[in-house]
Order: structure tokens, then sequence, then C-alpha cells
């Protein structure tokens, strides 16, 4: 095991040289981008890192939307190897040209063992760039199968996988965990509070949990939530499962690794418990919840904010892990030094306390309005009350929906649609029945006692403990909604 330990860090010390040397725009990013793609395509055929979705068995789900996810992404991989080896894709193309004329099958056999050799990291990132065409073309016909089931799927897993592994320089299994070229930590607050560590135990277990989670951030910087075509926003999913494997493995280590690392450092080791505590309450909101379904969503504009939300929470969860063991480790630690854009604990507290209360006004407007009588100078039409329902429910969810519990997301999410399909009825029909204003009321009466709740378990916080409520504040954001 030791030799092989040594021939690896043998084989990374040359790949690493040779990427050092190499004359190509964003390099770093670049094989950052391949390494974590190849990565996930391996973990993409694990349905465990998937979100979850109505199940039916995995042996009766159609895995086309998959399939085509998968295409995307080997794409890109494509054009990332085409870019780096950009001068020599003409001798590609020509090496594949060869292979297909040669009509002497020892010759043929004779220059495919050349090309397997990988003498050095040139050779073999030109043979993955090989491989992975050869296997496009296969991907590429099953993407255009009505259906693909769980064996079909599960099978070219194996074959790409495979594929991948034989590759001596850029398979990343093969490569460490974090890697000196692209997982540096530039903040000169983290370097400092990580060098005052005196325990060498400590040190580590306190470094690769930054390493780690800015690893997170970075992979995050990857997913686009502003394309308009189905398929490419669909494809967030690779880099989403991705994440859900390597935070899983994160936990595994805070459980196992850093248990054994921090005998007798008993406050660390709670924080650490803490951060698992945590990331499983946001894997659950984000994987069973936002991401519930997300490869049977058709709709550009749904599919473009569940990926902008699902962002959202693991990129204030990732920075939040990062701020608080700063703040552990130096108390004086701000969380501006760390992130221009980091928005602390106590901030989104009173930012979901301020919106809940007005989330409660506005229910109790709405029960108010269309319970008056038609000649009251209070009543207002059941089509303008629904829209005025609609417009605080987008401000809500643009705003305030991610920093809900994960138990709160399903009731609100559910109310949502209901109001959003009822809009959508009120534009279709001129006259809404009198039996779904009935209908209306209840659901308003029923959710108005929900938020109430929700509410006063936000104020139960301990951040908000002894924070005043600014009502004046949000009286005048809830006039911007009141109709």
């Amino acid at each position: 095991m030791k030799e092989l330990q040594q021939e690896f860090k043998k084989l990374i010390k040359i790949r690493d040289d040779w990427i050092s040397n190499l004359s190509v725009d964003n390099k770093e990013l670049l094989f950052f981008e391949l390494e974590m793609l190849l990565k996930a395509a391996g973990r993409f055929f694990n349905i465990n890192n998937h979100p979850l979705w109505t199940r039916e068995a995995a042996s009766a789900k159609n895995f086309s939307s998959e399939i085509k996810i998968l295409k995307t992404g080997v794409e890109r991989i494509m054009a990332i190897t085409k870019n780096i080896l950009e001068n020599d894709s003409n001798l590609l193309h020509f090496q594949k040209y060869i292979e297909n004329r040669i009509s002497r099958d020892s010759a043929r056999d004779k220059l495919i063992l050349e090309s397997m050799e990988q003498k050095n990291p040139k050779s073999s990132l030109f043979l993955l760039m090989i491989n992975i065409m050869s296997l496009y073309e296969v991907i590429k016909f099953i993407s255009e199968m009505p259906r693909c089931d769980y064996l079909l799927f599960n099978n070219l897993g194996h074959i790409l996988i495979r594929l991948i592994s034989t590759n001596l320089f850029f398979d990343p299994v093969k490569l460490p965990t974090f890697s000196p070229l692209y997982d540096r930590i530039s903040n000169p607050k983290i370097l400092k509070i990580v060098k005052k560590v005196k325990s060498e135990s400590e040190k580590k277990v306190i470094s690769v949990v930054f390493l780690a989670f800015f690893r997170f951030l970075k992979y995050l910087k990857f997913v686009n939530a502003d394309e308009t075509d189905e398929i490419k926003l669909k494809s967030n999913l690779l880099i989403f499962t991705l994440l859900r494997s390597e935070l899983r493995e994160i936990i595994n280590y805070i459980d196992n690794e850093a248990f054994s690392e921090l005998k007798g450092a008993d406050d660390l080791f709670s924080f650490l418990k803490g951060v698992k505590f945590q990331l499983e309450l946001e894997l659950k909101k984000v994987y069973e919840g936002v991401l519930k379904d997300f490869v049977s969503v058709s709709n550009i504009p749904a599919l473009r904010a569940n990926v902008d939300t699902a962002r959202g929470i693991l990129t204030n969860n990732f920075q939040q892990v990062i701020v608080n063991l700063a703040k552990f480790l130096s108390p004086d630690t701000e969380g501006k030094e760390i992130f221009i854009d980091f928005v602390s604990k106590l901030e989104n507290s009173l930012r979901l306390r301020e919106d809940l209360w007005i989330y409660r006004e506005v229910l109790y407007y709405a029960e108010f309005c269309l319970k008056a009588d038609e000649n009251d100078e209070n009543y207002r039409p059941p089509k303008n009350v629904i829209e005025m329902l609609r417009d605080f429910i987008i401000y809500f969810q643009n705003l305030s929906f991610t920093l809900l519990r994960y138990t709160d997301l399903e009731p609100f999410d559910e109310f949502a649609r209901y109001i959003f399909n009822l809009y959508e009825d009120c534009i279709e029909k001129k006259k809404i029945e009198e039996e779904k204003i009935n209908q209306l009321k209840e659901k308003i009466h029923t959710f108005r006692i929900y938020v109430e709740t929700t509410l006063s378990h936000v104020n139960n916080r301990a951040e908000l403990r002894d924070v005043p409520f600014h009502t004046e504040s949000a009286k005048e954001l809830l006039e911007q909604f009141i109709i």
C-alpha cells in the first residue's frame, strides 16, 4: 500500500509540474472544473446522491432526463480538454481517422496500445479525450431513446467510471483530496487564525474543514441559474449530486477522523458536532425539499428558481460554517472580513421575523377584505385579494423562504402553489365561483395560524433574545402590499 501511495505522489508531482509549465489561459480554473466534472460524473450514477423524487422504484424509473444531463456534462468535459490541448486537436482527429482506416488488426492494436501507455500528463489527457469522445457517441444515442431504465443507466455508469479510473494522471480518485494548485486559502484572517493553533492534530482538523468548505463554495460558482435551456438548467444537478456526496464525506470525517484527532479538545469537537447537525438539516432542506422531483420539472422559471434557491441555501450555510469556525477560534472575527456578501445568522433571523410578521398581517387583511360586504368600503374584489397575496408571496420566496426551517418549507410552498394556481384561474375566468372564495377564506385562516406559530418559534431563537422588533419599519413595508 505504501508503494502505491508513493507512486501516486510521484504521478501527482509530474502532473502538477506539467500544469504549472503549461501556457493556457485560466488553466487553474479549467483543471479545477475538469476534476470537478470527472468526479461529478462518477457520483452522478449513485442515485443516493440525487434529490428525492416521488419514488416509483428505481427499477421502474425512466432515466432519460438523467442521461441528457450527463450528455451536457460530458460535452463540457470535451470542451475543456480540447481547450487545454488546443494545439493538438488536429492530431486527435488524425489518430481517430487512422484507427478507423487501418485494415490490419495488428497495426491497429499497436496504435491503440501506444496511446494507452500514458508516458506523461499530456498523453494521459489526450487518451482521456479520445475515450470520452468515443463514449459520448453512445451517451448521445441513448439520450435520444424514449426510455432508459435503471439497468442501462447503471451499466453506463460502470463503463464511464472505469474509463476515468484507467487514466493515470487525471482520475480524480487518485488525486489528493485537496490540491495545492487550486485549494489555497488566500484570506489573511483565516491564515492568521490557523497559524495560531498550537496543537498539530487540532490544526489538521481545522484546516480540513476550512479547505473543504472553501472548495464547496468554489463548486457552487459553477452552478448557473441564468440558463434558459431546460437541460442546461438541469445539468446543474451534476454539481448538486457531487456536493451531496462530499458533504456526506465531511460529516463522516467529523464523526470519525475528527473524533480521533480531537481527544481532549472537547469544545472544538462539540462545535464540529453542531456543524454536522446543521449540515444534515440543510441537506434535507435542499435535497428533500427545494430540489425534490427536480428532473421532472419542465417549467423554466420554476427550474431557475429551484437552482437559485438551492445554491443560495448552500452558499449561506457554507459561509456560516467558515465564519463561525473562525469566530470560535478568534471571537473578534467579523463575517465581512472573510466574505464581502456575508449575512450573519442574526441578520437572517431579523429578516425572517419581519417578513413573517408582514405575512401574517397580509393574511389578516386578506381575510378582512373577503369577509366584508360588497357595499362596505373595506370590500376588495377576490381577484384583487388573490393578486395581492401572489405579489407578497413572490417577494417572500425571493427574500425569506430559504431562511425557514426544513419542516416549514412544505406548508409555505403548498400555500404558495395554491395561490398561484388560483391566480391563473382568475386570469382565465371573469368570475370566481362562490365555492372557491369560501375555500380561499378557509385556507387563508388556517395558514395564518400556521404563520403565527412559525413567527413565535422564530421569536424564541437565541440570537433574537432581547432584540426589539421595529414595528414602524415593518408597517412601512406592509403598506407596499396592501391594496
